[in-house]
């Protein structure tokens, strides 16, 4: 497989790597719901606190994404494509193990600015890796 599609001047290799990376920290923005029935019942949370938690990770994650873009386009750092799946990966991954809501509520904050830092940095750098097809 070459890394540039001389056709279209797309560099394939780091683009591939850039969608795996958008895969996994999708997909850490998912599995909050299936934990989260698991998690109220290991801790004995109200819905109440359940539906907290959810909101947390999702104000987080879209809340923060605009401040995380300007932070891009000012700094141009390929920091925030590492933090992206990395920041929700140690998080999610260490819920099962938090004591009480109040650190599961700070895990889920940790892990929703990843998805926010990742996202806008990646889109530029999509566009920058499709040559002539940015669409």
């Amino acid at each position: 497989m070459t890394t540039t599609d001389a056709r279209d001047g797309i560099q394939l290799k780091p683009f591939l790597l850039l969608a795996g990376a958008h895969l996994l920290t999708d997909a850490y923005s998912i599995a909050l719901s299936p934990l989260l029935p698991l998690l109220v019942k290991k801790l004995h949370l109200s819905l109440t606190l359940a539906g907290m938690l959810a909101s947390v990770f999702a104000i987080s994650s879209s809340l923060l994404q605009p401040v995380y873009g300007m932070l891009s386009d000012r700094f141009n750092s390929r920091i925030f494509i590492l933090l992206g799946p990395l920041a929700p990966g140690l998080c999610m991954s260490s819920l099962g193990v938090a004591p009480n809501f109040w650190v599961l509520a700070l895990l889920l904050l940790l892990a929703g600015i990843g998805p926010a830092a990742f996202h806008p940095q990646a889109a530029a750098t999509a566009g920058r890796l499709s040559g002539s097809r940015k669409g």
